[in-house]
């Protein structure tokens, strides 16, 4: 799978690209018009891909103190497309150990006293994290 970072523009804006999605995590400061952003169209005009996710979301790291999240898939990639926390670790920007620790924060996992996790039952009934089948 191809794997690469189109933008990382600390506090506006950083783009990552992973197969057929793309994913896009800006400030509002940054327009889709901005020279900034053109490389991120390019690689969404690339994969055809279609807006699947749209949010907006605190993040006092990000300029004006916000930040939208949007998600792309190409043609044939499945909207309800699973990812490992490794992936979504470094689509988000992440080390593995910082974003298991922000799951932990958010009541997404739990931490076992044998140093495994466990994704809690909120986490698994809102479609957040799926248990890996054995």
């Amino acid at each position: 799978m191809v794997r690469e970072t189109i933008v990382d523009r600390p506090t506006f804006l950083w783009a990552r690209r992973a197969g057929g999605k793309v994913f896009v995590y800006r400030s509002p400061l940054v327009r889709e018009t901005d020279e900034l952003y053109l490389p991120v169209q390019a690689a969404v005009a690339a994969l055809d891909a279609r807006l699947v996710h749209r949010q907006m979301r605190q993040d006092p790291n990000m300029m004006f103190g916000e930040a939208e999240i949007c998600w792309y898939h190409a043609p044939g990639v499945a909207d309800d497309e699973n990812c490992s926390i490794a992936d979504a670790a470094w689509f988000l920007g992440y080390t593995l150990e910082e974003y298991v620790d922000l799951l932990v924060r958010d009541s997404l996992l739990v931490a076992c006293e044998d140093g495994t996790y466990l994704p809690t039952n909120y986490a698994v009934m809102t479609g957040q994290l799926t248990p890996r089948r054995q």
